[in-house]
């Protein structure tokens, strides 16, 4: 999948994202979606994309 999170375009990492009003974005993210053989919620799965892409993420 080519897109602006896993697409080899953009940014180049190592890089930081400081994330502001996470727990905000958290509560509202809560849709379960298909992540393999399994779902989660919406909010993880971003943060499951940003590891594997080697970005850090800070939660504030």
């Amino acid at each position: 999948m080519t897109d602006c999170l896993r697409g080899g375009w953009g940014a180049t990492t190592p890089f930081t994202v400081h994330w502001d009003s996470s727990a905000q974005a958290k509560a509202r993210l809560q849709e379960r979606v298909p992540s393999g053989e399994r779902e989660v919620a919406l909010f993880d799965l971003l943060l499951e994309i940003f590891e594997e892409q080697g970005v850090s993420v800070i939660l504030r």
